[in-house]
This record gives C-alpha cells, structure tokens and sequence, in this order.
C-alpha cells in the first residue's frame, strides 16, 4: 500500500480521524509520517495495528492492555513485564479459542434448525435425517470458501489433513443416509477439498447450510 492520508486510513479501518489522532497522542498507534505540507500519512502498518485494537476492543480488552500487548515484541521489554505479557497473552488466546469454540456449537446448531425447517415448511425441498444435518453443520461451521458448479458444490478447506477425520465421518453418514449425491474428497498438503455433486434442491440445501442466501421457489 502507497501512503495514505488519515481520511483515507478512517475509512479503511472504521476508525474516525480524531479517534487515529487520539491512539497516537497515546502510544497505542506509531506517530506518523509527516508530508512536506504537513499532513499525516500512513501505510498498512498502522492499518494492522489499528485493525488489532479492534478486535482487541471487540474481546472487551482495556486500551492499557491493548498498548501493552502492541508493544511486547520491543527490544526494552523487561523480566518482569515479559511474564505479566506472555500471561495475558496465554490468557487471551485461550478465551478467543473458547469463544470460537461456542460460536462454531452456535453455528452447527442454528443450521441443524435451518434445515429443519426448510424441509418441514418449503415445498421442494428436500427431507434430511437429523444426524446427516449435525455432520454437515459441524463440517461447514470450519472457515471454508465454496465454488459453484453447473451440477455441483465445491469446498475447500484451509490447514490440509487435520479435517480429514471430520470429513469422512461426514461421508460415511451420507453414505449411510443414502444420500442421492456423489461426493469427492481431496487432499492436499495445505487444503482439503470437498466435491459434491447432487440434484438442485439438495444444492440449495447445501448453500443454506454454508451460510448461502439462497431463493425459495
């Protein structure tokens, strides 16, 4: 990213201008560069920095915390806050892995209820048993992207095999369920990658249950 003024740097990150002023006056965010005109520029440093303390805000973290955490990786970190750092580090990173943990539950949970009633309730759409559902909820609440084609859905999963296991118990259910669609597993050494191909209304039902708005006809 070239340099940007600070307009442009409060649209990027949702931050207003006084607010950028503000996290500079208190060390939160690196003083800016100057133009010869004055003006303060910026470059993606500080968009990640600000983005940081964003979502350091959003997990309820003082602006101390968030100052102190910006600026544990400099060279005159002591003895002492070192182990104060690293232990709200260690703290933090577990309460973000338990929040995701029951977002994606929430997640699996919410879609199981999707498909049930869209099964119950739009004509078309196609009946599926409830542990099937449970398996593809659980599958699709992992960070995937999803490419449509003319008869089939393609997933593909970041951090390769470690979702395999989750993968083929997903198979074997549908298997089990007689599914009507043929599905394809892939894996590579980075990404796992999930074919299916399979009749429209189990498409739509495969698209609602990635987070997909689809039409009801």
């Amino acid at each position: 990213m070239s340099k940007i003024r600070i307009t442009r740097l409060a649209e990027i990150t949702g931050f207003t201008p006084a607010t950028i002023r503000f996290y500079e006056n208190t060390g939160l965010l690196p003083a800016a560069s100057r133009t010869s005109s004055g003006h303060r520029v910026y470059d993606d440093s500080d968009v990640d920095r600000l983005r940081f303390i964003a979502r350091g805000k959003h997990m309820g973290l003082a602006l101390d915390e968030i100052r102190e955490l910006v600026h544990s990786c400099g060279d005159d970190l002591g003895t002492a806050d070192l182990g104060r750092v690293l232990g709200t580090l260690r703290t933090r990173i577990t309460e973000v892995n338990e929040r995701v943990a029951e977002l994606s539950t929430f997640s699996a949970q919410l879609v199981s209820t999707l498909w049930a009633v869209r099964s119950q309730h739009v004509p078309g759409s196609v009946s599926v048993e409830p542990t099937c559902r449970e398996h593809w909820a659980r599958v699709l609440s992992h960070p995937h992207t999803r490419r449509h084609g003319d008869d089939s859905i393609t997933f593909t999963f970041p951090g390769g095999p470690a979702l395999v296991p989750v993968l083929t118990d997903l198979v074997a259910h549908e298997v089990g369920c007689g599914a009507p669609a043929v599905i394809l597993l892939r894996c590579t050494g980075h990404t796992t990658v999930l074919e299916v191909a399979a009749a429209e209304a189990t498409r739509r039902l495969i698209a609602d249950l990635s987070g997909e708005s689809t039409s009801v006809e």
